[in-house]
């Protein structure tokens, strides 16, 4: 990933990120698709979520909860 971090997230068990041009990466737990990633396995590194113009997240115990535009 080259650019730059906009702002930084944690929950329980899980973690995420925002970058300058929102978008959304995830990792962490994800055994109940905390990280809204299709596949049920936890990520070691930052991946990716196919949503764009995200500005807010929110993370919790088992929750990701994003905002848009």
């Amino acid at each position: 990933m080259a650019t730059p971090v906009s702002s930084i997230y944690a929950g329980h068990s899980h973690s995420g990120f925002i970058d300058i041009e929102q978008n959304y990466y995830a990792f962490g737990y994800n055994k109940d698709y905390r990280l809204m990633l299709s596949e049920r396995n936890n990520i070691n590194k930052p991946t990716k979520i196919n949503l764009r113009h995200i500005y807010k997240a929110s993370l919790g115990i088992s929750h990701t909860c994003l905002l848009d535009k």
